[in-house]
Parts: C-alpha cells; sequence; structure tokens
C-alpha cells in the first residue's frame, strides 16, 4: 500500500474513532439529563406525567430554581458548547454547586447530631440569594451587546464574591461544630454571617438601582 493510501487509512480511523467518541459523549449527556428530569418529577410539589402533582406542599421552596436538578444538568450539558454564553454558564454552574455543597454541608451536620441550627437561617438566605444571582446572570447572558454584558457582569461581581465568603464562613462554621472548645468562635463565625449578608442584600439593592437607573 502506497504512502498516501496508508494515510487515507488512519484518517479513516480517526475520524471513525472521533464520531464514535461524539456519540458516547452524546448519549452520557443525555442519560444524565434524562436522570435529572426523572429525579425532579418525583420531588415532592412536582407535576407527574398525568398532570398531578406528588404529595408535598405544592409551593416551591426558596431555593428551589437554583437546586433544581434537571436544570443542572442541562446547564451542565451547555457548559460544553461553544457558546457565546458558555462562560455565563460556567458562573451560574460554580454558584450552583457552591451553595447546594455549603447547604448539603449544613444539612449533614444536623443529621450527625452537631449544633448547626443556628446555621439553618444564614442556609435559607443563601439559597435565596442564590436564585437571585443566578437569574441575573441568566438576563446577563442573554444581552447582545457584548460591551454591555461586560458591564452588567462587572457589577454582579461584588454580589458574587460575598455569596463565595458566605458558603466558606458555613462550611468552616460547620467544621468547627464538632468540636465543643469552638464554640465561642462559632458563635463569631455567626455574628459575620449576618453582617455579611446583611451587606449582601445591600448589595442586591443598590444593584437593582443601578440595572433600573433608579436613584435613593
Amino acid at each position: 500500500m502506497s504512502g498516501v493510501g496508508q494515510l487515507l487509512v488512519v484518517l479513516v480511523v480517526m475520524l471513525m474513532l472521533a464520531v464514535a467518541a461524539a456519540v458516547v459523549l452524546g448519549v452520557y449527556v443525555l442519560r444524565r439529563l434524562g436522570r435529572g428530569l426523572r429525579r425532579s418529577l418525583r420531588r415532592p410539589g412536582s407535576p407527574t406525567a398525568s398532570g398531578h402533582r406528588t404529595t408535598g406542599s405544592s409551593a416551591p421552596g426558596p431555593g428551589s430554581a437554583i437546586t433544581n436538578r434537571a436544570a443542572t444538568y442541562l446547564l451542565q450539558a451547555r457548559c460544553w458548547l461553544p457558546t457565546r454564553t458558555r462562560r455565563i454558564d460556567l458562573l451560574r454552574l460554580e454558584l450552583r454547586k457552591d451553595v447546594d455543597t455549603t447547604c448539603g454541608a449544613v444539612d449533614a451536620g444536623l443529621r450527625a447530631g452537631r449544633p448547626v441550627e443556628q446555621l439553618q437561617p444564614a442556609c435559607r438566605y443563601l439559597r435565596q440569594a442564590g436564585v437571585q444571582v443566578d437569574l441575573d446572570l441568566m438576563v446577563i447572558g442573554a444581552e447582545p451587546d457584548p460591551v454591555h454584558r461586560e458591564a452588567m457582569l462587572g457589577g454582579l461581581a461584588e454580589r458574587r464574591r460575598l455569596l463565595t465568603e458566605v458558603c466558606a464562613q458555613l462550611r468552616h462554621a460547620v467544621l468547627l461544630a464538632s468540636d465543643p472548645a469552638a464554640d465561642p468562635l462559632l458563635a463569631q463565625i455567626v455574628d459575620d454571617l449576618r453582617d455579611e449578608m446583611n451587606l449582601l442584600r445591600l448589595r442586591a439593592e443598590a444593584y437593582r438601582e443601578l440595572a433600573t437607573g433608579t436613584t435613593r
């Protein structure tokens, strides 16, 4: 076989491998999305295939939008695509993972019998604030003008930073709760969390005013 023929064979084999890899990746993503949708439908308060709701409260919780598994799997799939909103999709995915991991740590601490009940209000507010930042990121991603999009994203940076700090402090507090000797430090962290959440509220109000062009 000539050199050109061998090169053609190699190219055909590489093309077949690339197609096979793309098919495997597509099947994997579809299976993950399907799993997420099934879990979402089985969750209390979500509609079933017949249109009825499962048992439980029909009103979604304050953090339901950001913790919805099906929506997160869809966001993960979008992060694989080279779209103009990929950077913002990645920021939204990081935010969801950070909030989910943090509140999961608080829930795990409760199940383990650690005295973290005082962290639950902070966790609830964290979910609410996370939903608002996630929504703002989604709106920014829909902005067609790249200059305006970057400016809007810069205005949101401080709130994202504060959310990250609150998440880190909450996880630290769960670790400290395992040691009774650390109670004074834990109380200080709870006070710091209140201050940071108040600051986060003020930043959110300022961002809303800036976005609507109003002033106090």
